[in-house]
């Protein structure tokens, strides 16, 4: 607790004695971040998708410990994305975002029907009406959709999993062998999709197969959602997160000695 106290007072300190010329460059930083958007972003791929993913603990250690990595669970937020919203305070803003080509395909699966349908490519018009001289009715992104981006961020978490935990665990994952869980908004569960075809595109039993299933909650109700005010779900949410922190060791009192013991 107390490096992490450190820590932030080092970097108040830092950020005082550098606030002068941080005001004298304020303007220029803004108008270069119009040229260059993005420039100083953390998670530009595959750089901070590789240096920042967690391996597993070495065999020896685990061995000794008399323990064997069964299964990883991994939560990810989702790529970049365009403004959620059609905030008026970013101003001079572009009339059309672009960088967005990646089109959610609407489609339904109906029993008994023998044939589904060409998908639908969903279009976004008119997504920012406040902007100034906006191109009423043309295409463009939609608010919070996922930019081109969020492929190679995708592509890139992909590879570091794969790296470091497929020949880890006992059996090669699959899409038989994973359960899958987004919220219910359109960039997560693009990302989604984008993570499992990148991690599971060259097994078999990825090839032909018609659907896998994906699970979800109305956002009202789903304690995933950061946003959704639900009092009930956001006390389980808050239950989740800070509740008894003796909970694993109460319910499975060996496992959980012999974890902390090796991690």
């Amino acid at each position: 607790m107390s490096r992490t106290t450190l820590a932030i007072a080092g970097l108040a300190a830092a950020l005082s004695a550098a606030s002068g010329s941080l005001a004298d460059g304020r303007k220029g930083g803004f108008e270069a971040s119009l040229r260059e958007p993005y420039a100083g972003y953390c998670a530009h791929a595959p750089a901070s998708q590789q240096d920042a993913f967690p391996g597993p603990l070495p065999e020896s250690v685990l061995a000794e410990a008399g323990l064997q990595l069964a299964a990883v669970q991994v939560i990810f937020r989702h790529g970049a994305r365009d403004l959620s919203k059609d905030h008026k305070c970013f101003s001079p803003r572009a009339e059309a975002f672009g960088g967005c080509h990646l089109l959610s395909l609407v489609s339904y699966s109906a029993r008994g029907e023998s044939s589904e349908g060409a998908p639908l490519a969903k279009t976004i018009l008119d997504a920012y009406p406040t902007l100034p001289q906006h191109p009423d009715g043309q295409p463009g992104c939609g608010e919070g959709v996922l930019l081109d981006e969020a492929i190679d961020q995708t592509r890139a978490l992909a590879g570091a999993l794969q790296k470091a935990y497929f020949q880890r665990l006992p059996g090669v994952p699959d899409l038989n062998s994973t359960r899958m869980y987004s919220t219910d908004k359109e960039r997560t569960f693009g990302t989604l999709f984008m993570l499992q075809n990148f991690l599971f595109h060259e097994s078999s039993d990825h090839q032909g197969k018609p659907s896998a299933q994906a699970f979800t909650r109305p956002l009202d109700s789903d304690p995933w959602d950061l946003n959704q005010y639900c009092p009930r779900a956001g006390s389980k949410r808050h239950a989740r997160h800070y509740d008894d922190k003796d909970i694993a060791k109460l319910a499975f009192p060996e496992f959980a000695a012999r974890w902390r013991q090796a991690a």
